[in-house]
């Protein structure tokens, strides 16, 4: 996740020193990110290129949010449906 946290600063493999190399993230590596992060529900590599598209401009730890917050969605939709009243309402 380093070049999530630092995109411009990425140390390359058997390279231990503070030494910085300085790499901007290219669409194949958001592409290679973004599939590995919805590798488990089976996106198409089609949306995952549009979706890369789309939100270029965001960090590459925008789509591990999103992801978050489609499975969080989800999760209340399940609460709303088994009726249990006032979950996450802060009641």
């Amino acid at each position: 996740m380093n070049i999530a946290d630092r995109p411009t600063d990425v140390q390359l493999p058997r390279m231990y020193n503070k030494e910085e190399n300085p790499k901007a993230p290219t669409i194949e590596d958001w592409i290679g990110v973004c599939t590995r992060i919805f590798k488990s529900d089976n996106i198409p590599n089609k949306a995952i290129v549009k979706l890369v598209a789309v939100f270029l401009g965001q960090s590459i730890d925008f789509c591990g949010a999103l992801m978050s917050n489609v499975y969080d969605d989800e999760v209340r939709k399940w609460v709303s449906g088994v009726r249990v009243k006032g979950v996450g309402r802060g009641s």
